[in-house]
């Protein structure tokens, strides 16, 4: 399934669903991606500090990729970001 994100929000929603999705526990994520629990609580609570290796590693160990896609719609609302 294709998931269209537009903020740290929404990224941190698509992780945790994929996460709860596959029964694992933040703690079993964060091992699994090398990284502390309270970093994925973080993310999932969308966080927007984090460096973007993060979120790729996070994304990995979910055996998820990012893909870059021009936009639908022309819009642009800087107050979502």
């Amino acid at each position: 399934m294709i998931v269209t994100i537009r903020n740290s929000r929404e990224l941190g929603e698509a992780i945790r669903a994929e996460r709860l999705k596959r029964k694992l526990r933040q703690v079993d994520l964060a091992s699994m991606a090398s990284v502390r629990q309270a970093l994925i609580s973080n993310l999932e609570n969308g966080a927007n500090s984090a460096r973007a290796d993060t979120f790729l590693k996070v994304l990995a160990a979910l055996d998820m990729d990012l893909a870059l896609v021009p936009r639908r719609k022309a819009e642009f609302n800087p107050t979502e970001y």
